[in-house]
């Protein structure tokens, strides 16, 4: 049985159609790279696997189980096992490294502790165990103003990690970033795949990263799937109908 399956899924917001009877499934441990041109459906994607939004049609099932009419209880226990990374970062800028790791520890406790900052010493350890993880030890105690986009984006990893997710998925999450630093963040990801099985899905709109880092390439286009296979499958021709390349355009000015 598929970890995550999406049957017939369609997305509509007005009269445009964002996701358009997707047919997907996804197994434990996988790291999957979503790519596609821009409008294609890979934040609305995303965000109908977190149950920020819901489908008009077709289910989208966790485990065998279907999460289109969660609500209360039900809804905040999934996203608790999915780590949510975004382009900007989503820190509170005026909180430390440490203060913004430990909100991954909120649906672990209980609200008063949370309203409070309470948190247990297990907190504390996870926290600092995933902010060492990422390289920032030495700037647990600095505040978000105070750090690079790439240390940010790290600080929003090891907030994720502090979730301790089952799933992670990651919304253009080096957009902003230079190259080297894009590889750091794909990296730390990739690491957290292997060592803890956690499940990826991450969309990237630079073709070599999904080539580097993923195991499995899932291309959408106008909100439905041109594309699925591994990255030895995925061939010029199908990038020229995927992102509609003009024949005599080198496939490194796509990268």
């Amino acid at each position: 049985m598929a970890y995550i399956e999406l049957k017939d899924v369609t997305k509509r917001f007005g009269d445009f159609t964002a996701i358009d009877a997707l047919n997907i499934s996804v197994q434990k441990g996988e790291f999957i790279a979503v790519i596609g041109p821009s409008g294609a459906g890979k934040s609305t994607f995303l965000r109908l696997l977190n149950s920020t939004i819901v489908p008009e049609e077709g289910g989208i099932a966790f485990d065998g189980t279907t999460i289109n009419d969660f609500r209360g209880e039900r809804l905040f226990g999934h996203r608790a096992r999915i780590g949510f990374i975004f382009q900007q970062f989503n820190l509170v800028r005026n909180l430390t490294v440490l203060q913004n790791v430990l909100v991954g520890r909120t649906r672990h406790n209980p609200l008063w502790r949370v309203l409070l900052s309470s948190w247990t010493k297990e907190d504390f350890d996870i926290a600092e165990h995933f902010i060492t993880e990422v390289g920032l030890r030495e700037k647990i105690h600095n505040r978000a103003t105070e750090l690079s986009g790439g240390q940010q984006q790290r600080v929003a990893i090891a907030r994720a990690m502090t979730q301790e997710p089952q799933l992670i998925l990651a919304d253009e999450p080096m957009a902003s970033l230079d190259p080297k630093l894009a590889n750091v963040i794909l990296g730390l990801l990739k690491k957290f795949n292997e060592e803890s099985g956690i499940t990826v899905i991450v969309n990237l709109h630079v073709l070599e990263l999904a080539r580097r880092y993923s195991t499995r390439i899932i291309a959408l286009k106008a909100g439905s799937v041109a594309f699925d296979g591994t990255v030895d499958e995925l061939t010029r021709e199908q990038l020229d109908q995927i992102y509609d390349i003009d024949k005599n355009l080198k496939l490194e000015e796509l990268e």
